[in-house]
């Protein structure tokens, strides 16, 4: 209808140069609003387009959050159920045994009763650093076995000062087996051998 009406101006102009300007004067008051009405479109488009960006970018950051505290939820609860899994050293004893007949053969033994079957190692810890596997009776222990670990021979120039305990997961031939779903080693040889529990015990003075 605009492009008629200039049209028709245009012929008038023609005909009578005396409305030249007006005609001028319309096509730009015709083109300014096109612009303003162009401007204006851009901008809504622009400002629809920004806030979809920033819709898009809070529905993100609301799943990562939502993420981050599952996992840490889940994280939690792993490490309850492998806290309530360990086991249980509270009435561990120190014992002699004087079996041998040499008094420098009489061993040092640590003793505790487990619960569930664990597969156990134990290392001796000195003063100044060494280290050294443990004997330890039996390494596969069941429910309710007691478990001895030789934490020292009297005839040794010196006992460890500490020993550390490392437990794992164990399937027994026979009873219900059972594992520990945290990510720690599953056993001696899932990782650098590191235990899936571990305990470091104090030796005391041994007279």
């Amino acid at each position: 209808m605009t492009t008629v009406l200039l049209l028709t101006a245009t012929e008038t102009a023609r005909e009578d140069p005396s409305v030249t300007d007006w005609v001028t004067a319309a096509a730009a008051i015709v083109a300014l609003a096109l612009s303003i009405w162009a401007l204006a479109f851009n901008r809504r488009s622009a400002a629809a387009a920004e806030d979809a960006a920033v819709t898009s970018r809070q529905a993100s950051d609301h799943a990562r959050t939502a993420a981050e505290a599952a996992e840490k939820a889940t994280r939690v609860e792993l490490d309850r159920e492998h806290d309530r899994r360990a086991p249980d050293l509270s009435m561990a004893t120190w014992q002699l045994n004087k079996e041998a007949l040499d008094p420098a053969e009489w061993r040092d033994l640590y003793t505790f009763t487990v619960a569930r079957p664990y597969l156990i190692k134990a290392i001796g810890v000195w003063a100044g650093g060494a280290r050294k596997e443990l004997d330890v009776k039996p390494e596969r222990i069941g429910f309710g076995t007691e478990v001895s670990v030789v934490v020292n021979t009297r005839g040794n120039a010196a006992p460890p000062t500490s020993v550390e305990l490392l437990f794992w997961p164990y399937r027994p031939r026979r009873g219900q087996a059972w594992f520990c779903a945290c990510g720690r080693p599953a056993s001696p040889d899932d990782g650098d051998g590191a235990g899936h529990w571990i305990r470091e015990i104090t030796v005391p003075r041994l007279g």
